[in-house]
């Protein structure tokens, strides 16, 4: 039997089944609807497209569509393609297209791809079949989905703003290759041309992801990653996402110090790794920043917001130990920093400790000696809301040890808050 007279001989046969259920008494619509899925149902599709052509500006046209998109795209997705942009209103086709493409991810990518492919003249629309391809064919094959997504971005030229369109799916598609095989997906990501415009945006995508889901991926990721592809927004996001810092500290800095930096952004990456190292781990912190500080090779670093980070979590954690620990530290700014997160944790609830701490800043550079003076006066303010009268305050300046200009100023200080109190 030749094409021709099998299509004649199904659409006899979907009128023979209407003609029954008529009889039957059932209503049109579900007629329609039970005829359609006949003949979707035996793969004949173009039979089913010729009985939903002739129920157009009816009531059971909308029943039609939704079956043929749902169910023939299956057997034959060009007829419905084709179908689509000869018989429905252009503004209704990008919709069913993009369910198209929704059915293709499911069963058959090859074909989701050659249909995306057919769609170069609307970028708009390709852009989010792309995207609703990938995310169903994703819950299968997420590595397979991942590579033709960089694959097509990179044919189709994406600019920044189609990058950003991306990102998202990106970043579950990662997600699922990561759980299924996270050192594949390292292998593949090490690959990747770094001449590539949008080999940044994927390894970004990888680390927001990866730092927090599969840290221990991300840190094999972040070491075998050359320092010039490993772009500074994917830098930032590893050392902010912290999980790094979290797993292995001691590599997170040894990669940051020892590579090719600005001194400036050793110093911000550095930070962010002590503030999630001293949170996790305050003691073993204070330790290595000890012994960082006394490293000339590395003491020229700025190391003070470093030390205020683990001064001030050590704090919480024993605060005897921290305040031995911050006052064994070598004299100079990076202690300062310390000693100031002290100061300004304890300032409130004890201003006569922080007091005695204020005492311990140094003051040879003029920032340092604004820095202590301030603190002093800070101090001498909190005491008197705490009930220290005149005498009592000058009692406390004159105990410790204060030089000459720090003296007269806390004194026209104290003379200022006391203004009106008896002197008895």
């Amino acid at each position: 039997m030749n094409i021709k007279n099998s299509t004649i001989l199904f659409c006899g046969l979907a009128v023979a089944i209407l003609v029954i259920w008529l009889q039957r008494g059932d209503d049109s619509s579900s007629v329609v609807e039970r005829s359609l899925e006949e003949l979707l149902a035996t793969g004949h599709v173009r039979s089913a497209l010729e009985l939903a052509e002739n129920k157009r500006g009816t009531d059971e046209f909308a029943i039609c569509i939704n079956q043929i998109v749902t169910l023939g795209t299956q057997d034959d997705w060009r007829s419905v393609f084709d179908w689509i942009k000869t018989v429905i209103e252009p503004s209704q086709q990008s919709d069913l297209i993009l369910k198209m493409v929704d059915v293709l991810g499911e069963i058959d990518p090859a074909g989701g791809i050659k249909l995306v492919d057919l769609l170069f003249s609307d970028p708009a629309l390709q852009l989010n079949a792309i995207v609703r391809l990938v995310e169903t064919w994703g819950h299968k094959s997420p590595g397979q989905a991942m590579r033709w997504l960089v694959l097509s971005m990179e044919v189709n030229k994406f600019d920044e703003e189609q990058l950003l369109q991306t990102s998202d799916v990106m970043r579950l598609l990662i997600e699922a290759w990561a759980e299924e095989a996270p050192m594949e997906v390292t292998t593949w990501l090490q690959g990747l041309d770094p001449a590539m415009k949008l080999t940044a945006a994927v390894w970004n995508s990888a680390l927001s992801l990866l730092i927090v889901r599969d840290p221990g991926t991300a840190t094999n990721l972040l070491t075998a990653l050359p320092l010039a592809k490993l772009g500074t927004k994917s830098r930032r996001i590893a050392m902010e996402g912290g999980s790094w810092a979290h797993v292995d500290p001691e590599a997170a800095l040894s990669h940051f110090r020892d590579g090719d930096y600005e001194t400036v952004e050793t110093v911000r990456y550095q930070n962010s790794i002590f503030l999630k190292w001293a949170i996790s781990d305050p003691v073993n912190a204070a330790e290595r920043i000890s012994k960082d500080m006394n490293n000339t090779d590395i003491n020229n670093i700025d190391m003070m917001m470093s030390v205020g980070y683990v001064a001030s979590e050590y704090l919480k954690v024993d605060p005897l130990d921290a305040s031995k620990w911050v006052v064994s530290l070598p004299y100079g700014r990076n202690r300062d920093g310390a000693i100031s997160q002290i100061i300004v944790s304890t300032l409130k609830s004890d201003p006569d400790a922080a007091f005695e701490w204020a005492t311990l800043l140094s003051s040879e550079e003029k920032m340092r000696a604004k820095n202590r003076m301030f603190y002093l006066h800070e101090s001498v303010r909190q005491l008197h809301g705490k009930g220290y009268s005149r005498e009592m305050l000058a009692d406390k300046i004159g105990d410790a040890h204060l030089n000459t200009d720090e003296i007269e100023g806390l004194i026209e200080t104290i003379a200022a808050i006391t203004v009106g109190e008896s002197t008895e």
